[in-house]
């Protein structure tokens, strides 16, 4: 029966993100962050397995400091094991592997906590489905936080503990525990608040299981468990924060905040109410790239169900740990249609001013612990109903209906699943084959608005000025600082700025050229245009400006324009490549 499960549950992740299957090997699921983990796949491999070096330093981004990698969203878990064939199967491959297991196994693991809790297969397939293909799940196509899957074995785990008083169910939920945080650090926390809140709800429905020696047993062999397997991956931050490091906590917490009508908003996308829901979404203060936090009315109404028809201690228990998470993903106040109330803290507000927890930069993400919630209460919920037709035939009809809803509200989300193409230029396979060392300018800058030229980076090999990592050592960007005017014109976050430049003075030209200079000071070779930028007038006129002192492009097509800037002369590019054209020197 659990291969028909872990089955049903891929089908319905293929039919989600079709036509991924067929592209398999040459297209990505995502946008934006999807680079970023793509050149985390790239340079973990790049570093253990070729250069024997610390992953968690990189001298290949943020050139020529380099950058130290402790507050990086690695998702080691799933890059170890990878390492001794991503190079028979590349990291596209592997990357869309892992991204159909996160929807194979959240389901499965959500799975067996319903079946656990209302010992209903069917309210337990329910439940699954409900979690794997939550909105917040779907909608994060981009982000790290995919990788919801381990989260429900953990809660499994612990439940289990305090249900069988079992002290095994703890060595258990330290190790599941530990395999969620190596997917993310979020998740470490997420777990603690939920086994606080489980203890909670225990001593105010049940205070005798805690007076049993197993079950605290148990509760130390999971935070032994879990500190052994995590402490080599948890060293490197403790080394980092122990030298007085403070760049780790970012206050963004208000545009990273749950807004509470976003709880009941379908997506703006949704091909029945899109344009009427689009307007709402731009009244939520939550950054675009994070405001989704609807829960799902189907799921809700199965809720209700449970709610008002389920007369069970198990439901109320669920009911205050699901309200609780929703809770801390409206951050440090509620919002209401972007309006902020800050004469009212909320649970955040101080749990943000704890030593570590200061670094949670997104409350919102609290919200993968909700969904759980919601699912196993959908999950009762369905139980209910489901025993209220004895009838097999209306029964089996009843589950394809529920099931058919549930599914077809995530699909919403995305009527046309956003697939990437992985190819690049070829100029960047020839870098990749050139063994002289120097580095690259990419123009726009690779940063937040803009990861594309650090998954190049895993084809070209080369060190490149700037980058982007999740938490940026202020020392990485010293060399940022020292060329400001080329930043100015090359900033892709600023485009949308009313004083960035649109054209190059006498001055700024002046200004340019010396920095240029420090440029070829650190051995920048190329600088890398994007053609896609040029209409963006800084980029344009940078581009004018540069070919008017290095010469034309040695390289272009329709993806990228190259310019040698180690050379001065408005000729040096006269005799190199064009579109079609020989191979510049030193790319062989």
């Amino acid at each position: 029966m659990d291969m028909l499960v872990l089955l049903g549950y891929l089908v319905l992740a293929l039919i989600l993100s079709w036509p991924l299957l067929t592209h398999f090997s040459s297209h990505v699921v995502g946008y934006g962050d999807v680079w970023q983990h793509l050149w985390n796949w790239w340079w973990v491999r790049n570093a253990v397995v070729i250069e024997h070096v610390d992953p968690y330093f990189s001298p290949y981004i943020f050139h020529p400091d380099g950058v130290g990698l402790a507050g990086q969203c690695f998702a080691m878990l799933y890059k170890i094991p990878a390492l001794p064939i991503q190079g028979l199967f590349g990291r596209v491959v592997l990357y869309n592997f892992v991204w159909l297991l996160s929807y194979v196994l959240s389901g499965y693991g959500a799975y067996r906590l319903g079946l656990y809790l209302t010992r209903d297969r069917q309210a337990a397939f329910l439940t699954g489905l409900c979690f794997a293909f939550s909105a917040f799940h779907v909608y994060h196509v981009w982000s790290h936080l995919n990788n919801l899957e381990w989260l429900p074995f953990a809660v499994l785990s612990y439940v289990k503990l305090l249900r069988e008083r079992k002290w095994v169910h703890g060595c258990y939920a330290g190790m599941f525990v530990a395999l969620a945080t190596l997917c993310s650090w979020y998740y470490l926390l997420f777990l603690l608040l939920f086994l606080f809140l489980l203890l909670l709800s225990e001593l105010a429905c049940r205070p005798r299981t805690l007076a049993v020696a197993p079950v605290w047993a148990g509760l130390g062999l999971s935070f032994l468990v879990g500190a052994v397997i995590l402490a080599p991956f948890v060293y490197p931050v403790v080394r980092e924060l122990g030298g007085g490091a403070t760049y780790f906590r970012i206050d963004v917490s208000d545009v990273f905040s749950a807004d509470l009508a976003a709880f009941f908003t379908v997506g703006r996308d949704h091909p029945w109410f899109g344009r009427v829901i689009g307007p709402l979404y731009e009244r939520f203060r939550t950054h675009h790239t994070e405001n989704v936090a609807y829960l799902g009315w189907p799921a809700l109404f199965l809720c209700g169900y449970a709610f008002f028809r389920e007369n069970k201690r198990e439901v109320w228990r669920w009911l205050f740990l699901t309200v609780a998470f929703a809770v801390f993903c409206c951050g440090p106040y509620p919002q209401l249609f972007g309006r902020i109330y800050r004469g009212v803290p909320l649970p955040f507000f101080f749990l943000d001013k704890i030593g570590l927890l200061k670094t949670i930069r997104a409350p919102i993400r609290f919200l993968g612990m909700a969904a759980l919630g919601v699912s196993v209460l959908a999950g009762f919920g369905y139980a209910y109903i489901r025993r209220q037709r004895p009838d097999r035939q209306t029964r089996v009809r009843l589950f394809v209906f529920c099931c058919l809803v549930v599914f077809l509200d995530s699909l919403a989300w995305f009527p046309s699943f956003p697939l990437q193409d992985t190819a690049v230029s070829p100029f960047y396979e020839r870098m990749g084959e050139d063994t002289t060392d120097y580095a690259i300018l990419d123009v726009p800058l690779p940063e937040l608005a803009n990861p594309w030229p650090l998954y190049t980076q895993g084809v070209h090999k080369k060190r490149m000025i700037g980058g982007y990592v999740s938490r940026t050592p202020p020392a990485a960007r010293r060399f940022l600082e020292s060329i400001p005017n080329t930043c100015s014109f090359i900033t892709r976050s600023g485009f949308d700025r009313p004083d960035m430049p649109r054209r190059v003075s006498p001055a700024a030209a002046a200004r340019l050229r010396l920095e240029l200079v420090r440029l070829r000071l650190v051995h920048v070779r190329y600088a890398v245009i994007q053609r896609g930028s040029l209409d963006n007038e800084p980029v344009r006129a940078y581009a004018d400006w540069l070919a008017s002192v290095v010469g034309a492009p040695v390289f272009q097509d329709k993806e990228i324009a190259v310019y040698d800037i180690s050379r001065d002369t408005p000729n040096a590019g006269s005799s190199g490549i064009r579109a079609g054209g020989a191979e510049p020197s030193g790319v062989r």
